[in-house]
Parts: structure tokens; C-alpha cells; sequence
């Protein structure tokens, strides 16, 4: 959804697209989620042990600590697709923009969904339990995907 906001368009819209600036969300790569969820399996069967088992809490959090809005997130998309696009393409267009974006800093009463301004989650009982909590950084992971796709685009174009 937000690639497709910040998509160069070929005319200027009518109209400017809404983002939300308001809510603070900590994006977190799916790897990096599985790699926790990996070491949390690992824990409960204290792998190598058999029929050994760690006693865990009923609830578990775990998320990256990047905090970002939707519209931080949609600027960080942008340049790095252009990074990559010009660095596959140096002579081409811009392909990502925000100028047609529209932030909202408000709470939008009309929205679909309420969120609370701030949904950060507590990690202190998977630190605790010795969980590592690092995370790729947003701009790193997008980075690493954009290059991936871009490089399968382009070599499929040339085959």
C-alpha cells in the first residue's frame, strides 16, 4: 500500500492522497519476528534436552523499536527506491515521490480503524528471558527487498 502511495504518477492527481503522520507504529521485519519465535521455541524445549521444558509467560511481546508514521515510513520508501532505481537506472525518472502526499498530524474521527496514538509494546519479559530484541533497521531491510526486486525486474526485461 505504501509503495503504491508514493508511486510517481504519469499526471499530477486531482487530488492530494491522506497519510497518516499521527500514529506511531514500530515496523518490524518478518525475520526478524521468526528468529525471536525461534528462540522462544528453543527456550520452552531447551533444545538439546529431551523432555526438558522452560516454563514461559502467558504473553509474549516482541517488535523492533524504530518508531515511525505511516507518512515517516512513506518518506523513507522514497528515497530509498529512488536510491535503488537510479542506482540500477542512473539515467532515468524518479520513480517514488511523496510530493502528492497529504500528512495528517490529527486523529482522522472518520477512520475506519481508532488506533492510540502510541502502540509500543513492552519487551521487557522476552529481554528477561534473554531473547535478543535487535531488529534490521526499516530503511536497511527496504533497502536489501527493493535492490532484490529491482535486480529480478531489470534481468527479466533483459532475458
Amino acid at each position: 500500500m505504501l509503495l503504491d502511495a508514493i508511486r510517481r504518477p504519469d499526471a499530477p492527481p486531482a487530488s492530494l492522497k491522506k497519510m497518516d503522520a499521527y500514529a506511531v507504529r514500530y515496523p518490524t521485519n518478518v525475520i526478524d519476528i521468526a528468529r525471536a519465535l525461534c528462540d522462544v521455541v528453543a527456550l520452552h524445549f531447551k533444545a538439546g534436552t529431551e523432555g526438558s521444558r522452560t516454563d514461559l509467560p502467558p504473553t509474549l511481546h516482541f517488535s523492533a523499536m524504530e518508531a515511525m508514521s505511516k507518512y515517516d515510513m512513506s518518506m523513507v520508501l522514497a528515497r530509498v527506491w529512488d536510491g535503488v532505481h537510479s542506482e540500477l537506472a542512473p539515467d532515468a525518472d524518479q520513480i517514488a515521490t511523496t510530493e502528492f502526499l497529504d500528512p495528517e498530524y490529527e486523529v482522522d474521527p472518520s477512520a475506519a480503524t481508532s488506533r492510540p496514538r502510541h502502540c509500543k509494546l513492552d519487551l521487557s519479559v522476552i529481554k528477561d528471558l534473554g531473547i535478543s530484541t535487535e531488529c534490521v533497521g526499516f530503511e536497511t531491510w527496504w533497502k536489501e527487498y527493493l535492490s532484490e526486486v529491482s535486480i529480478g525486474v531489470t534481468s527479466l526485461r533483459e532475458g
